[in-house]
């Protein structure tokens, strides 16, 4: 539990930069709902609701996520991901697994 809740402290301070980056409207229908999993070697792990919510969210958001990550100082890393990772990503949510965010 307590995992859980280190990781919910680290996803709310992204979230507060990313709705600084992010217009409004596609905050709240997008970001707002990603769900942090889990944190694998410095990179936060998020989860959409749907698989086109994933795909907004990797097509028009990720930069700005990633910039919310950096300006957040939360001791994540902030590398940037290849296409085919990215289509990897989307592949992973498809079957169910979760998708690293931001990459």
């Amino acid at each position: 539990m307590a995992e859980n809740t280190q990781l919910e402290v680290l996803w709310t301070k992204i979230k507060e930069r990313a709705e600084k980056l992010i217009n409004p409207i596609s905050y709240s229908t997008f970001v707002e709902s990603l769900t942090p999993v889990d944190v694998v070697n410095r990179k936060i792990v998020l989860q959409a609701v749907t698989e086109q919510g994933a795909n907004v969210v990797v097509t028009h958001h990720l930069d700005k996520l990633r910039e919310a990550v950096a300006s957040a100082d939360v001791g994540l890393s902030n590398h940037r991901g290849r296409k085919q990772n990215l289509h990897a990503q989307r592949t992973a949510r498809r079957s169910g697994r979760a998708a690293r965010h931001p990459r």
